[in-house]
């Protein structure tokens, strides 16, 4: 005894595979942004010695200076999500895009 599909059952299938896969990816498309938007701030950890020397900081100031920068990142971060609740987000992501 075999089965067959109807083909309502199989357009069906194949309409909500299409959004599903468009929906992974956008998910895979944010994975690679989130990469890249974490990247810039790593790569100073890689560029410290050199940093140092150019600028001429001891270990302790640079370690300073970085330890600002992402507990800056993290205030931000906090601020601006709370504006996305006050703000349109297309007026919001505009400003981000101009600064």
């Amino acid at each position: 005894m075999t089965q067959t599909s109807s083909p309502t059952a199989t357009s069906a299938r194949h309409t909500r595979s299409a959004p599903m896969r468009r929906a992974w990816i956008v998910v895979g498309l944010l994975v690679v942004f989130m990469l890249i938007n974490h990247a810039d701030k790593s790569v100073i950890a890689f560029a410290g010695v050199q940093i140092q020397k150019d600028l001429g900081l001891s270990p302790q100031e640079f370690g300073v200076i970085q330890s600002s920068f992402f507990w800056l990142f993290a205030v931000g971060a906090l601020f601006f999500g709370w504006l996305s609740s006050k703000v349109s987000l297309r007026w919001l992501m505009a400003g981000l895009m101009l600064t």
